[in-house]
């Protein structure tokens, strides 16, 4: 992340931290938020992402989001569902 320019939104924690994400125990974790003026470098030989606008919301390890515009480099994207399912479990 290279710039946030406004991020505002609601962490909700329902259950021990040592229970945490909760793949094994009770509990929940959600985040709901709102994206604005958010720069990404990704990897080399990929283009900035800029100027992102997006609505993001998380429970426990499914994200998604809802990306309002972007630009990809030279192209201003818009209106682009995202969703990645059981983030960061192997």
């Amino acid at each position: 992340i290279k710039r946030i320019d406004m991020a505002t939104g609601e962490v909700k924690i329902k259950g021990k931290w040592v229970d945490f994400p909760f793949d094994t125990h009770p509990g929940d974790f959600d985040v709901v938020s709102e994206l604005k003026g958010i720069d990404l470098y990704f990897a080399n030989h990929w283009p900035m992402v800029s100027d992102i606008m997006a609505y993001l919301e998380m429970h426990r390890r499914d994200l998604t989001a809802n990306i309002v515009s972007a630009n990809f480099g030279n192209l201003l994207v818009e209106h682009i569902p995202l969703s990645v399912p059981d983030i960061g479990h192997d």
